[in-house]
């Protein structure tokens, strides 16, 4: 039987999403999800290097009174161009579900504001255990998104708020 493969063909076949963001999504071919995350390779190695690689849960919201929206567990990338343009390294924030599709993908600009989460423990310590930071989201036309990153270590929290503060500042200067 030559004619199972055609059946196979089409079950992978997904016709193009129509997108505004201005052929933002070049850099994501189509391809089956890899097994493993890590090993996936992309083109924006060469141009960017990542500062943090780490999971997350992430929540977002659209406006200040509304409920978080749970996006459950994903991988964050806070990439930084190896090549400075006008003066500083572009950066970015990437998040990943566990098929490695890309939910946001959004750039630091200056004069943003980074708001570490705390929680207190049952023995009254208190751990940072988060940071909120207003993205606009390229996979969503990008739409300003109150976004809460939830970190399961107090040292990735701070890890990456440093990298959106130093960041920050230096396009902010």
């Amino acid at each position: 039987g030559g004619n199972a493969s055609g059946v196979v063909a089409q079950a992978f076949f997904q016709p193009p999403v129509p997108t505004t963001a201005g052929g933002d999504d070049d850099d994501e071919p189509a391809r089956p999800p890899s097994p493993s995350f890590q090993e996936t390779t992309r083109t924006e190695d060469d141009t960017e290097e990542a500062l943090l690689k780490v999971k997350c849960k992430f929540f977002s919201k659209t406006v200040a009174t509304e409920a978080w929206k749970d996006h459950g567990v994903n991988h964050l990338e806070f990439l930084q161009e190896r090549k400075a343009t006008n003066g500083w390294k572009r950066a970015r924030v990437i998040f990943r579900n566990s098929i490695g599709k890309a939910v946001m993908n959004a750039g630091i600009y200056a004069n943003m504001t980074v708001q570490v989460v705390e929680k207190a423990a049952p023995d009254g310590s208190v751990k940072k255990n988060g940071v909120i930071v207003n993205l606009f989201n390229a996979v969503e036309d990008s739409a300003k998104t109150i976004t809460l990153i939830r970190l399961g270590k107090e040292e990735d929290v701070l890890n990456l708020q440093r990298l959106f503060e130093e960041n920050v500042k230096a396009m902010s200067s």
